[in-house]
């Protein structure tokens, strides 16, 4: 991973596919957790049954990442 600098204390929430070649892979796992490390308030979170395209097309899983991104969005406003 290319080294890039902290982001502090600004909201992440990331989402990581459960299935599928992303989900299956522990490599995905071990960047996805990389990734979290740059805020000090982040959540590494995974969605049972969800493949990396499932993320976006099945309609349960697209829910979760709405209202994920809706978190962050709060979350942001709320550290203003």
């Amino acid at each position: 991973m290319k080294k890039t600098r902290t982001l502090g204390d600004t909201p992440l929430l990331v989402l990581g596919a459960d299935e599928g070649r992303t989900g299956d892979n522990p490599l995905w796992y071990i960047l996805q957790r990389d990734v979290k490390l740059l805020s000090s308030r982040s959540v590494l979170e995974r969605v049972p049954g969800a493949s990396h395209t499932s993320l976006l097309t099945h309609r349960e899983h697209a829910s979760l990442v709405g209202e994920a991104i809706l978190e962050v969005v709060l979350a942001s406003e709320r550290r203003r």
